[in-house]
């Protein structure tokens, strides 16, 4: 089922212009927090192709799915890691966000710092800096 409901999905997001495709990516999103086929989907997306994994990342937007963010951090696209670097700020917890600091190299660990302190995220920013293995 999961595969069919990705092809479908996949299949929709082709027709539609860029715009109108990520606003529909984030409406999905928020669909697959109550409905376990759209979730299924979307995670068959992570593992498909860059189109895919693209859609999956802007799903992001409307589950607030830090994890999923938290792991396409280490997507072979740079774009899509760079999608996913920009939504840890808003979308992931602070022990993700905290983690992504930990697991960042240090450009990207600087510009994850400063997406941070403008979503006025500090607390991951303390704990980070606070540890002493940093």
């Amino acid at each position: 089922m999961a595969e069919h409901e990705m092809a479908t999905l996949v299949n929709e997001m082709e027709l539609l212009n860029h715009p109108t495709r990520m606003r529909r990516m984030v409406d999905l999103g928020r669909e697959s927090r109550t409905d376990p086929a759209i979730a299924a989907a979307i995670d068959g997306m992570e593992r498909g192709g860059f189109f895919e994994r693209l859609l999956a990342v802007q799903s992001c937007c409307g589950s607030a799915d830090g994890a999923r963010a938290l792991r396409m951090l280490n997507d072979p696209s740079r774009i899509i890691r760079g999608r996913a670097l920009r939504l840890v700020a808003h979308v992931c917890s602070e022990a993700q966000a905290i983690q992504a600091l930990r697991q960042a190299d240090p450009g990207r660990r600087r510009s994850l710092l400063r997406m941070l302190l403008k979503a006025r995220r500090q607390g991951p920013i303390d704990s980070f800096l606070d540890d002493p293995e940093v």
